[in-house]
């Protein structure tokens, strides 16, 4: 069996998610991520990278995205990539990977406590926040 899956932790930026219909009148919610990571170079010198990610949602997850996810958000999205085929403004194709979710949390509390209970997207587990509330640590 085949497997492409992605996980992602940050924060939604550098707008609010777009919501449209399709021509069958299906919710698409589209957002951008920025994952930042720290690391030491060589020199020993921390420096941060900014990796951003397009994602898509579907659906009943469409719905909550567009209804309770806003720039600033950190978010934890599950899902896998899909490349996408488009033209410039040259005419010039060019590729773009993004990432279709299947699973999404929010990880702000404000915006947590807003999620009807148990919510985790289309199906899963119970939202990832309850596991982590409950460490020791």
């Amino acid at each position: 069996m085949d497997m492409c899956k992605v996980t992602l932790i940050g924060f939604v930026q550098p707008r609010d998610p777009e919501a449209r219909f399709t021509p069958d009148g299906r919710q698409v919610t589209s957002f951008s991520v920025v994952c930042k990571n720290i690391r030491r170079g060589r020199d020993g010198e921390r420096t941060e990278e900014s990796e951003w990610f397009r994602v898509t949602t579907f659906g009943r997850l469409a719905e909550t995205a567009a209804n309770l996810v806003t720039k600033g958000s950190r978010i934890y999205i599950e899902g896998r990539f899909s490349s996408r085929v488009w033209q410039d403004n040259q005419g010039k194709d060019r590729t773009s990977l993004e990432v279709i979710a299947n699973e999404m949390f929010l990880l702000d509390s404000r915006q947590r406590d807003a999620q009807p209970a148990g919510y985790a997207g289309q199906a899963g587990p119970a939202p990832l926040y309850s596991y982590l509330e409950d460490l020791p640590f």
